[in-house]
């Protein structure tokens, strides 16, 4: 697991009167299922969740990949196909206030990639609900 890159100058959300820092975390992923992006143990505490607020994926060859990504109860949080690198196109969904999906309180997120490896940069906080 790629280390945890603070946003730098720092960005962060209140959420329940909580300020939480905005991380980075920059990872080529494999092909495979259930790849360990965040996992639970660094949540500050057991009553913690992760909470995805934006992403850029591109895709490391010249055909299209497919994401999906999930928390540690198997539960489904997003899907997408990731267009081919020919024309150095990729997904991006920029850092919003409400972010775009979370795990459950105290599980780790995971990603299935099929087809090609991904390059991923992935912007995330840690939260109490």
């Amino acid at each position: 697991m790629a280390p945890q890159i603070p946003i730098d100058p720092p960005r962060k959300y209140e959420v329940n009167g909580e300020a939480c820092k905005v991380y980075c975390l920059t990872q080529v992923v494999g092909v495979a299922n259930d790849t360990v992006l965040l996992n639970a143990s660094i949540l500050p505490s057991t009553s913690h969740k992760f909470r995805v607020m934006g992403m850029f994926i591109q895709s490391a060859a010249a055909a299209l990949a497919y994401v999906l990504f999930e928390d540690g109860t198997a539960a489904d949080l997003f899907q997408a196909l990731i267009p081919p690198n020919t024309n150095a196109d990729a997904l991006y969904l920029p850092i919003v206030d409400s972010g775009y999906f979370e795990t459950s309180v105290n599980t780790s997120l995971t990603v299935d990639v099929a087809t090609n490896n991904i390059y991923l940069n992935l912007f995330y906080i840690m939260y109490k609900p």
